[in-house]
């Protein structure tokens, strides 16, 4: 008898624990929900990043240059008023490390910065942004030299705390932006989700209910999403993931993308806007009299490839909304499998350039609206790239006003 009271006992305890794991994961999804109830957001990426360089070398202060924006507190307001929730805020972890004995000051003012937005009541996704620039922390520095990811650990475990220090939380920290361009390394040691998976495991050693941003490799695509496992991870990570798609309409004409679609301008969305015709006289207009033919960036053999490029555009891809659709179908199924929450996904990143013509025939707002209402039916979070001009926010290069095409885009504004 006293055996079996016993049995029934442990019995009882055993039900118990299980009922307080539940209550408690159940308590921290419920945090999670309070905290980070976001829809719209942002990416600041000219503050704590672009930083001031003597060739490979920085210099001090590192992010007080002409590229390096100064962000009042009414510049931050009019943000959540205009009807942004969060902000992506890019960190360039290069100075940081470069930097470490004066790192006081560094993360002083970045987590003064951060302080300010969490006031306002944004949440803010601290991005771990390694320079794509000449620089000796790039992405792949990290990742392949045993020595540099010491010290990138190092640094995220600095941030991991002072955001564990905060009172209110709503602060999120992302392990590295676009870490990887391939979609497996060449060496599985090296790749991303490997080291991906030491960072993190690293961090909860310390810090069990730090919230912690995760993305895949293939330039964090949704391909990338999908190649991640979320059984590597907890109910306190969140999933990053940005679109870029099609690739040849966001980046058309941009200095500083491979020939031929640097040489590409006037590309339409969706496909049947516009016609290879229109699309290949813009571009050889530009071939003939933009200053790029000249200094030899868009070559005479440049040309064949565009046309090459454009013909596949709109004879065989024929991008539209249908497209973007299935693109995202993906996700879902793939969180569906997984049982990933919604609230757990964000695109944290998508936008298209500015040029001409995909201004002037609507291109460009017509493929951020498919995106953004795409993205809203199916629950996900989104952030623009970036506050800037180029792809993003800003009317022009100089001065503050917004672009009133890419609110109405967004649905921060109507049209009336």
């Amino acid at each position: 008898m006293e055996k079996l009271n016993i049995l029934l006992v442990l019995r009882w305890m055993f039900f118990i624990s299980i009922a307080c794991s539940e209550f408690s994961r159940d308590l921290i999804a419920s945090e999670l929900d309070k905290n980070f109830n976001i829809s719209r957001g942002i990416n600041l990426s000219r503050i704590f990043a672009y930083p001031d360089k003597n060739g490979s070398l920085y210099k001090w202060p590192p992010f007080f240059n002409e590229k390096n924006l100064r962000f009042s507190d009414a510049e931050i307001v009019k943000l959540k008023d205009v009807g942004f929730d969060f902000v992506r805020l890019s960190v360039d972890p290069g100075p940081y490390i470069y930097f470490d004995r004066y790192d006081d000051i560094l993360y002083s003012e970045l987590f003064d910065f951060i302080n300010r937005l969490r006031r306002h009541g944004f949440v803010v996704i601290v991005d771990s942004h390694p320079a794509t620039y000449s620089s000796n922390w790039k992405s792949n520095d990290i990742l392949w030299n045993e020595i540099k990811f010491k010290s990138y650990l190092h640094y995220l475990s600095k941030i991991a705390s002072r955001i564990s220090d905060m009172d209110e939380g709503g602060v999120i920290l992302q392990l590295m932006n676009e870490p990887q361009g391939e979609c497996s390394a060449s060496l599985i040691e090296n790749d991303w989700r490997i080291k991906q998976k030491i960072l993190f495991d690293e961090l909860r050693k310390k810090w069990s209910n730090l919230p912690i941003a995760v993305s895949g490799t293939c330039w964090s695509s949704i391909d990338g999403l999908l190649l991640l496992d979320p059984r590597d991870f907890d109910k306190n990570t969140f999933y990053d993931f940005h679109f870029y798609d099609p690739y040849v309409f966001t980046h058309q004409s941009i200095i500083w993308t491979k020939s031929p679609i640097s040489g590409i301008f006037g590309l339409s969305y969706p496909y049947n806007h516009g016609n290879k015709k229109s699309t290949l006289d813009s571009s050889r207009f530009e071939f003939e009299n933009n200053e790029r033919s000249r200094i030899g960036q868009i070559s005479p053999l440049s040309f064949t490839e565009i046309e090459s490029v454009v013909d596949k555009y709109y004879l065989i891809d024929k991008p539209e909304l249908s497209y973007i659709n299935s693109r995202f179908k993906k996700i879902s199924d793939w969180s569906i499998r997984y049982s990933v929450p919604k609230r757990n996904i964000i695109l944290g990143e998508f936008g298209a350039v500015k040029t001409t013509y995909t201004i002037a025939d609507g291109s460009r707002r017509r493929w951020l609206y498919d995106v953004r209402t795409v993205a809203e039916k199916n629950h996900i979070a989104w952030a623009l790239w970036d506050y800037g001009y180029l792809f993003g926010l800003l009317q022009a290069e100089q001065g503050k006003e917004y672009d009133m095409d890419t609110l109405i885009s967004l649905g921060l504004i109507s049209k009336d």
